[in-house]
């Protein structure tokens, strides 16, 4: 249910029991300090290094821990969301689905959140919240937030205020935006589209809409987003022809490969495309 892929971490013990121990010992470190976004993330990576009995029940434990206060604050959201207090429950709604992830009080959460469409009273504080939690990710993206226990100042913490988007000078965020990397660069250019076109009279819309105007005039940027999304293209091509490789379709695996070469001449992917078209034709 919470698994994620096998492995250990550089600089980390290579034998999987002693990681699993230090992993279980660094989560209850975490539910200690009520730091429950990490200790989830933390707990996951134990999960799938558990294999035996006694260490599954030490993983079961832990998520009973902490499920029991991803339920605390289901209960809290629900109160609110009673009273009418529609931003504090829908906010604490979408922290819970955000920080225990997987667990059943973050099911619960989506499911109330998902409820709340349907809630005529509710609509207009939704819209917000949603907007909201987009702009989160983009701070996410710009500060290196790390995570929903607030360790980054200028970013937003778990009690569901606005963040470092809502209140950074306008330029200075977009100053920012131009000096993340290429993929960073075209996620937040891509989430202030979907804040601008789907929120446009909240106070996220208006500021993306402004953000987005700056940033689509800059031929610079504008260039860098043309360059990313060519070479996204050119990776799904090749994991293409790779698809065809190994399922022996040689002739399908060719034709791609040489695709990849005429669309993208001078890329390393092309130059590889080459080779390997070359290597199936002998």
């Amino acid at each position: 249910m919470w698994s994620i892929a096998r492995g250990t971490e550089i600089g980390r013990p290579t034998d999987p029991r002693e990681r699993f121990k230090e992993l279980i010992a660094e989560a209850k470190g975490l539910i200690a300090k009520k730091q429950w976004y990490r200790a989830v993330k933390t707990v996951n990576k134990a999960k799938a290094l558990a294999e035996d009995t006694s260490q599954k029940q030490e993983v079961a434990k832990l998520c009973e821990q902490l499920d029991a206060e991803g339920r605390r604050r289901i209960e809290e959201c629900r109160k609110a969301y009673v009273g009418k207090r529609y931003s504090e429950a829908l906010n604490g709604y979408g922290v819970i689905l955000r920080t225990f992830t997987r667990l059943p009080s973050a099911i619960a959460a989506r499911k109330a959140l998902k409820a709340a469409e349907s809630d005529p009273e509710a609509q207009s504080v939704l819209q917000v919240v949603k907007a909201r939690n987009l702009d989160r990710l983009i701070a996410q993206a710009i500060d290196g937030y790390k995570g929903w226990d607030g360790k980054v100042a200028s970013a937003s913490d778990e009690s569901g205020g606005n963040g470092s988007a809502d209140t950074e000078p306008k330029l200075l965020r977009v100053e920012k935006i131009k000096r993340l990397d290429l993929e960073k660069r075209a996620k937040v250019f891509k989430l202030l589209t979907t804040i601008a076109k789907s929120y446009p009279a909240s106070e996220q819309g208006k500021r993306a809409i402004a953000d987005l105007k700056v940033l689509q005039e800059n031929k610079d940027f504008q260039a860098s987003l043309e360059k990313h999304k060519r070479g996204k293209e050119a990776e799904r091509l090749f994991r293409l022809a790779e698809t065809y490789r190994k399922a022996k379709m040689t002739a399908r695996a060719v034709k791609q490969y040489n695709l990849v070469a005429e669309k993208f001449p001078g890329t390393p992917l092309a130059m590889k495309s080459k080779q390997l078209a070359r290597g199936l034709q002998k």
